[in-house]
């Protein structure tokens, strides 16, 4: 049994954490009928034989069983008599997250979706084209070319954002700002 001293003015109260066993018994009975139903066994046997199955079955990873009461289950509730003691605990890990490769703007795609220090080296070599005193047609060249791959990568990342999935905007994080319409 779980114990924690809390507390109190100038002492300390000692708090027993109970077991929901109410909780823990609901949890357990979904479970064990998710998993072990004659649907879901038939569904079991189809994948086995490499088959369809209309429904197809769920199933929960990375349980863990627990034991409350010792060799005396009933001495906690009858309840926890009943599951012989036994509860499931899920799994409690971090939600895997993936990174996204592309800054989505909230009210400005320039200022939100483009970052300087990549165009950085890009306009470097623009601009001592353009302050050059030679004028020839390999350093106008120079500066077209440099011109187009510049164009070239904003239109490469507004397309990444034209691409991603649809509905990012109609999330909340993007309704509390106010995106310009296109009449003005």
């Amino acid at each position: 049994m779980k114990q924690v001293y809390f507390p109190v003015d100038d002492t300390y109260h000692l708090l027993s954490l109970l077991t929901p066993s109410g909780l823990l018994t609901q949890v357990k009975s979904r479970i064990d009928s998710m998993r072990f139903s004659e649907e879901t066994k038939q569904a079991k046997e189809c994948r086995k034989k490499n088959e369809l199955h209309a429904a197809g079955y769920d199933d929960v990873f990375d349980l863990t069983i627990t034991a409350f009461g010792g060799t005396q289950p009933q001495n906690v509730s009858v309840l926890n008599s009943q599951n012989a003691g036994r509860a499931y605990l899920l799994a409690s890990t971090p939600p895997g997250l993936k990174q996204r490769q592309i800054r989505l703007p909230t009210n400005n795609f320039f200022r939100n979706s483009l970052r300087i220090r990549p165009f950085k080296d890009l306009f470097q070599p623009l601009d001592k084209l353009i302050r050059t005193d030679v004028n020839n047609v390999h350093v106008r060249d120079g500066i077209r070319n440099s011109l187009k791959y510049i164009i070239d990568q904003v239109l490469q990342r507004a397309f990444r954002v034209r691409a991603y999935e649809p509905g990012w905007s109609n999330t909340e994080h993007y309704h509390r700002y106010h995106l310009p319409s296109a009449s003005g």
